[in-house]
């Protein structure tokens, strides 16, 4: 089994009083599992679905990657993975006794396992790969580039809004998670110092994830 080795980077942004980027991060099953929610401010408990989040779509999808990988209809993958967030965010608004539209939260996850990488993403996040010197963008932003609208966990139809993306994870030395990622000046990440310079008023944050060398 390959070796990983995470690095997290992340900055407090004045638009709210706490930083609503959550994630969570398991090796368990052979797998690395990474997952980034980045907490809606328009959302009056986004961070407690941030949180709550991460933590549960970790364990899932770390639990079931074959069988979400080695499905063969992304639209089956994308009611799969639905049919669980919809039942995280119920619970979630039942055990609160909060709505479920103030909990809003997008997903950036990615997990590694047999040489093998599986992505899923809602919302404006992205995650990239880099082979040598370039890095390839492996899922886009969904919300086409609009600063503070975006596609959350919270909505229904979530099928709709779910990007699924595998491949082999033995092409890319390191990936990247990173929230708000239709900033332009995030996709160069050769730098760290530029991404701890680039914040306005929203919280950001970087995850690196690259093979341990031997």
């Amino acid at each position: 089994m390959e070796k990983y080795i995470t690095d997290v980077k992340t900055i407090k942004g004045s638009r709210t009083r706490e930083n609503l980027d959550k994630f969570f991060i398991s090796s368990f099953k052979d797998a690395i599992n990474v997952s980034l929610c980045d907490g809606a401010s328009s959302s009056k408990n986004s961070s407690i679905a941030a949180t709550i989040l991460s933590r549960e779509m970790n364990e899932y999808i770390g639990n079931n990657f074959d069988l979400i990988f080695n499905e063969t209809s992304i639209s089956r993958m994308q009611r799969l993975l639905a049919v669980k967030i919809d039942f995280i965010m119920e619970k979630i608004s039942e055990d609160y006794l909060v709505e479920r539209k103030d909990l809003g939260s997008t997903l950036s996850h990615l997990s590694i396992k047999n040489g093998k990488y599986l992505i899923v993403n809602i919302g404006d996040g992205m995650v990239l790969g880099k082979k040598s010197k370039e890095n390839s963008i492996l899922a886009r932003p969904l919300s086409g580039m609009i600063k503070n609208s975006t596609y959350l966990c919270s909505q229904d139809n979530l099928n709709r809004y779910i990007n699924v993306v595998k491949g082999d994870a033995f092409a890319y030395k390191i990936f990247y998670l990173l929230t708000d990622g239709w900033y332009d000046n995030l996709i160069d990440l050769s730098d760290l110092d530029k991404f701890k310079k680039c914040t306005t008023d929203d919280d950001k944050t970087l995850i690196s994830i690259r093979k341990e060398r031997r």
